[in-house]
């Protein structure tokens, strides 16, 4: 039976291994099918755009949502879909997240009681869709009813709910990125290094800006720290979720060994400072694998953030959190360069940051440069006591001149518009219905 067994798995495992290499090659006669597509599309008078948001964090279409919303010929569907690898615990709290932001913004949206154990919503039970846009690429990110491999007939859309170019091939060549209709990405770099590594030399990329930076430019909103006195500096300490090898991009969190010396800061800091935990959202995930933690002590954890009167625990938005920061403390990949959009300090937490270095492209070596980094977890008092209480920032000019060169979106238009403009320019549609 044991024999039996593993000969099974084994078809099973070299089933999907073929597959997905047949899958990989469809790139080949995309735009074939793409072409095909857009003259059926040419011909409907209302497209349905899906959305398929994993948690509030990592929803990045809100502008964009904005504008197709106000077109009459686009219907909106978003499908509430938590991230396939994360815990169950993290998933329902990643849902509940969800709906309360969609139905605070009377934002319609489709649901599922995962909770209770429904199955998550099938998209085709409920509208044909013709446009869809994802938060990431991965065959696995998504629960497999909403797996793109189900739509390569529809126009697949992706804009990255981080900013950095890297040098590594998955980063470009994964099969969502070949067969996709629109790659919208934030740098021109993302453009120049797919022509090398992807398959389909990157012919479906739009360079459109960060979809961020839509909100950067926006005024203040009302405060969103814990204390509201203007004598505590507030510092946002944000660790990666790449606690163990093996995961993600490599081993580039330095969280496991920072741990307990940021709580000690809190509170030895606490007349001075206020400190944000704002987490990777899979790094409670990861915590509750880890042999060493576990779901209790990562609860326990989470919960000092979250309850000691100077800190505050940040899992969803946080683009009104940088903005009325004081500094940022990280290891955290793509804010490597997205807390340049506010021009504060910023602190690179581990000593060893190789892997981001020979990683990453120009872009992302030009952000480092604009960090201050560390030898050792004494270096983060010293950013604290020099850099944000005593106001010595002599890396200043240096992030204002790489906000110049790479942050500020293309065509003198807001991001959500350049990606609302080629949509429109692609499909031969002329203004707004």
């Amino acid at each position: 039976m044991k024999k039996l067994i593993n000969i099974v798995q084994s078809f099973l495992y070299y089933r999907l291994y073929i597959k997905l290499y047949i899958e990989k090659y469809l790139y080949k006669i995309q735009p074939y099918r793409i072409r095909k597509y857009i003259k059926k599309i040419q011909q409907k008078k209302i497209i349905n755009v899906v959305f398929l948001p994993m948690n509030v964090a990592m929803w990045k279409y809100q502008h964009l949502y904005d504008l197709l919303k106000e077109d009459n010929r686009f219907h909106l569907y978003i499908f509430l879909s938590p991230a396939k690898p994360y815990t169950f615990e993290q998933r329902c709290k990643d849902l509940q997240e969800m709906r309360t932001y969609f139905y605070n913004r009377d934002m319609s949206f489709i649901d599922y009681e995962l909770e209770k154990g429904e199955s998550i919503v099938n998209i085709r039970s409920i509208v044909d869709p013709d446009i869809l846009f994802y938060t990431q690429p991965g065959v696995d990110a998504l629960e497999s009813t909403h797996c793109f491999l189900n739509y390569k007939d529809k126009l697949l859309c992706y804009s990255p709910y981080g900013i950095g170019a890297w040098e590594m091939a998955l980063s470009y060549n994964e099969i969502f990125h070949n067969l996709a209709w629109k790659l919208y990405q934030p740098l021109q770099e993302f453009k120049n290094k797919a022509e090398i590594l992807a398959d389909n030399k990157g012919c479906n990329i739009v360079i459109s800006g960060y979809t961020n930076a839509d909100d950067y430019i926006k005024p203040l909103k009302n405060n969103v720290w814990k204390i509201e006195d203007d004598s505590y500096k507030k510092i946002i300490w944000a660790p990666h979720f790449t606690i163990s090898k093996g995961i993600g991009l490599g081993h580039v969190s330095n969280f496991l060994v920072l741990a307990e010396f940021m709580k000690k800061i809190a509170i030895e800091y606490s007349a001075k400072i206020e400190i944000a935990f704002k987490p990777h959202p899979r790094l409670y995930t990861e915590l509750c694998k880890h042999p060493e933690w576990g779901k209790e002590k990562a609860k326990e954890y989470y919960n000092f953030w979250r309850n000691f009167p100077t800190t505050q625990l940040e899992e969803g938005e946080f683009i009104e959190l940088f903005k009325q920061s004081d500094a940022l403390i990280h290891d955290s990949c793509s804010f490597t360069i997205e807390y340049l959009f506010v021009n504060k300090p910023v602190l690179y937490d581990n000593p060893d940051y190789s892997i981001i270095k020979n990683q990453g492209g120009l872009c992302i070596n030009e952000a480092l440069a604009a960090h201050y980094k560390v030898s050792s977890s004494g270096d983060i008092r010293k950013f604290i006591d020099d850099v944000v209480l005593g106001g010595n920032d002599p890396m200043k000019a240096q992030r204002v001149d790489f906000f110049k060169k790479y942050l500020l979106p293309p065509n003198g238009k807001t991001v959500a518009q350049n990606i609302y403009d080629d949509m429109l320019n692609s499909l031969n549609m002329d203004g707004r219905a």
